[in-house]
């Protein structure tokens, strides 16, 4: 599985955001190394998702749309790239003429369920806090975010915040 530049980007975009409310696409752009105008086009996937708002006017901009601990990695996924999908046939066995025989299709459903819930469980305010601890001497994601806010701890998945 490979995140798309889009989400790469979405996921910066939605980082900044959810630690500085309220900016403009550029500076944002220039805080993340995101190129503007792609930045631009990704902010109004954001918008229509509901994640992110425009301001309009001389002193306008964009604002996170929820609090971060309201929206999840998955959340904003997809919002640039669509529904999560790891092969044609975890959406129904007629979406690959060999779904109904093909000995893998179980492992490949099994795989969308826990990367899906994976990526749910993990919110933009437990990414903004461990980019922080990060600062102060590293943390991987999965760990005591998890049980604080009450999702599974011990099963989480380990990711590493990628400096950027």
């Amino acid at each position: 599985m490979h995140l798309s530049r889009h989400a790469d980007y979405a996921l910066r975009i939605m980082l900044d955001l959810a630690a500085k409310p309220s900016s403009h696409i550029g500076e944002i752009a220039r805080r993340k190394a995101t190129p503007p105008a792609f930045s631009a086009k990704i902010v109004r996937d954001l918008v229509r998702a509901g994640l992110v708002k425009s301001i309009r006017g001389r002193k306008g901009g964009v604002s996170i749309a929820r609090e971060p601990s309201a929206i999840t990695l998955l959340q904003v996924i997809e919002a640039v790239d669509g529904p999560l999908s790891l092969a044609l046939c975890v959406h129904g066995e007629n979406s690959c003429p060999l779904s109904r025989s093909c000995p893998a299709r179980p492992l490949f459903l099994r795989l969308q369920r826990i990367v899906t819930q994976e990526l749910k469980a993990v919110t933009l305010e437990d990414l903004v806090t461990m980019e922080n601890e990060g600062e102060k001497g590293g943390h991987a994601v999965g760990g005591g975010n998890q049980k604080r806010s009450g999702k599974r701890g011990s099963q989480a998945a380990s990711f590493r915040l990628a400096s950027r």
